[in-house]
């Protein structure tokens, strides 16, 4: 018989989030990977929401964040970056910047739908602010 094992935490993957702010605890950043265009490189945050930062309420505590949160290093792409440690109260310098150094670390960060392929999904935009 053909089956797949569940964790809890797959059990929560995919859920679409009513848009907002949410208070996000950073779990990993990885090192960087290929584009698929090979021009690039690409660096995956996962994180966990603990709360929605306007309202306090705690519905979706526990749950991951939206997959495919990522950052690229293209130098069209690097404000995005930024603004995320800024947000952690990191002051970028010019020239190399890690971003594993918010691991553990929590933001707000705004949560939207996303519509892809007639499917809607939620997805980080990339908007970031200090906790609250």
């Amino acid at each position: 018989m053909s089956y797949i094992d569940a964790t809890p935490k797959d059990l929560m993957k995919g859920v679409n989030y009513p848009t907002g702010w949410y208070t996000v605890r950073i779990d990993t950043v990885s090192e960087k990977t290929p584009a698929k265009s090979g021009e690039s490189n690409n660096i995956h945050v996962e994180g966990t929401i603990v709360k929605n930062s306007d309202t306090g309420d705690l519905k979706y505590a526990g749950y991951p964040t939206p997959p495919n949160w990522l950052f690229n290093d293209s130098p069209k792409a690097v404000g995005f970056a930024l603004g995320f440690l800024r947000a952690f109260g990191i002051d970028p310098a010019e020239g190399r910047n890690t971003l594993k150094q918010v691991e553990g670390k929590t933001v707000d960060v705004m949560i939207v739908d996303n519509e892809y392929n007639g499917r809607i999904s939620s997805k980080v935009d990339h908007s970031y602010r200090p906790a609250r």
